[in-house]
């Protein structure tokens, strides 16, 4: 994989070189905040093919959490600057885009408490965002490379915006575009009569979503799925006699195979495969200039991974267990046999003990290596193929602007009966925004997630759905005040969990002085269930935007 990242990074820096410099020489070049008004010749203006600008953000700052003030022990240093940069060339029929981020959790660099992250080793390094270059003729767009695609008409929890994984290591990040991790893919948009547009898509490999495995903002659902198959173990006469070293706090395959049950039911995927291509077409037009539709056909994966477990593994790794645990007895006892023969000064002795002691690590390594494998397909983990059918529909209704989807997502469980395999869900979503005349804007989103053949789920042994809810319900409400000619903003934003009656309450205050920002706000996690209910916390940053 290596060797294939680096092929996609010199191809893109390459196109865009191609894109800035393979124009006449004679072609002047300009910056998108330079008009070279200096320049006598005539054809300056007129002829003038190229042009570059670029625009980023240098941002100092920091999140302090109310349980850490006194220690500040969640404090990275490494993490209290960030920043971005964007290069932007375009020619008459062609625009390139370089894309850097720069922070401590996008950098590969292993920072002092730099969270750990599932997957642990993502396709495409971090600090890479939207690297792509497209063509423009006429009323078609084609181009290719890292890029966000936003599908569907909501601005939040959409249910048709499929295509791009997001990243969810930090849930304070509620914004749509910065959650999204860009992607490698070819894209075709073509503007029709009609005011219609129709857009294809295609991405050759695939990731899921990023989660964090340590730190704050790790998920509670890792454990609870680990837990889940270690009940079933438990309940299953057949293997109820392993349960016991399975356990999370249970040393045995901790210290002998370097892995525990929550470790097994977290190993990578390797999604960089044809096999995990995605492919998509949308179609959306404009009827009146005031009825927006939209529908889209989409072939991908489900950005969570499907536990299947496979209990022939299981058994074939703990039948090598004893012999692991036999030969760790035989090596205390040759260490001290060799312990012995140096303090007696009997050289042959040691030699041949130690001679010994090497091939049995060696052997031992071996059978350490299989059993790991074994436990690894055991608790096989793979991204679920699915088909997407949606429809869209926005309009204005006076000062208020409404937005509807709704979308029909297939498994392979048709039947709902196949524990590795999620389930079929339909999906809707129903958001609205209204601006008073005084500045004020309010923002509702609703979305849910519906499991159909839910009854299903659980009538087999070690179903990856089982413990889940039937619905998965969101609401998102946003107040933001404009102030000081719309220079200052003050936003209230709630974000509710029906099902778990969890909120997370976000008040803020965003302060725009020319080029600088300043950006304020707490956050607070209510609800007896809430998972991040210890992690309220105050946030204080300051941006240089150029």
């Amino acid at each position: 994989m290596n060797r294939r990242r680096c092929a996609i990074i010199i191809l893109l820096l390459s196109l865009l070189n191609w894109a800035v410099f393979s124009q006449d020489n004679e072609n002047s070049l300009s910056s998108s905040e330079t008009d070279f008004d200096d320049f006598d010749s005539d054809n300056d203006l007129d002829e003038k093919k190229i042009s570059v600008g670029f625009n980023g953000s240098l941002n100092l700052g920091g999140t302090m959490f109310f349980d850490d003030f006194k220690k500040f022990a969640d404090i990275r240093p490494s993490s209290l600057i960030w920043g971005d940069l964007h290069l932007t060339a375009t020619a008459p029929i062609v625009e390139a885009v370089l894309g850097v981020s720069i922070s401590d959790t996008a950098l590969p660099f292993n920072f002092k408490k730099k969270p750990q992250t599932y997957p642990r080793k993502p396709q495409i390094p971090r600090f890479i965002d939207e690297t792509y270059m497209q063509l423009m003729f006429d009323s078609v767009v084609f181009g290719g490379g890292l890029k966000r695609m936003t599908w569907g008409r909501a601005d939040y929890f959409s249910v048709l915006d499929v295509i791009n994984p997001k990243d969810l290591t930090d849930p304070t990040i509620t914004d749509p575009k910065k959650l999204k991790i860009p992607r490698p893919m070819i894209f075709i948009s073509a503007y029709l009569p009609k005011e219609v547009k129709l857009e294809f898509v295609y991405l050759p490999v695939f990731q899921g979503n990023l989660e964090a495995l340590s730190g704050r903002w790790k998920p509670s659902h890792f454990q609870t799925e680990a837990q889940n198959v270690l009940n079933e173990i438990q309940s299953d006469s057949s293997l109820s006699s392993i349960a016991p070293y399975l356990k999370n706090d249970s040393p045995l395959l901790e210290h002998f195979v370097g892995l525990n049950l929550t470790d097994m039911m977290s190993t990578e995927i390797d999604s960089a495969k044809l096999k995990y291509s995605q492919a998509g077409m949308r179609v959306t037009s404009t009827i009146e200039g005031f009825h927006d539709l939209g529908f889209q056909y989409y072939y991908g994966r489900l950005p969570s991974p499907a536990f299947k477990m496979d209990t022939k593994a299981l058994f074939a790794a703990f039948d090598n267990l004893p012999n692991i645990l036999k030969n760790a007895s035989t090596i205390q006892t040759l260490l001290t046999a060799i312990d012995n023969a140096i303090s007696s000064n009997d050289t042959a002795t040691a030699q041949a003990k130690m001679k010994e002691l090497a091939e049995l690590i060696k052997k031992q390594n071996g059978q350490k290596e299989a059993v790991k494998n074994n436990f690894i397909k055991a608790f096989a983990l793979d991204y679920n193929d699915f088909h997407q059918i949606g429809i869209d529909y926005a309009t204005g209704l006076g000062p208020v602007n409404l937005r509807t989807e709704l979308a029909a997502n297939i498994t392979r469980d048709i039947y709902g009966n196949n524990p590795g395999i999620y389930n079929p869900s339909l999906a809707w979503h129903v958001g609205l925004d209204y601006k008073t005349k005084f500045g004020m804007t309010l923002n509702l989103a609703v979305s849910e997630n519906i499991k159909l053949l839910y009854s299903k789920i659980g009538t087999k042994k070690y179903d990856t759905e089982k413990g889940s809810l039937p619905t998965d319900t969101k609401v998102m409400f946003l107040i933001s005040q404009s102030l000081l000619r719309g220079s200052m903003a003050l936003n209230l934003k709630t974000i509710m969990s029906c099902e778990s009656v969890d909120f997370y309450i976000n008040p803020s205050m965003n302060w725009l002085l020319g080029s600088v920002e300043i950006n304020t706000g707490m956050g607070f996690f209510l609800g007896r269930n809430n998972e991040y209910k210890d992690n309220h916390f105050v946030h204080l940053s300051i941006s240089y935007n150029f």
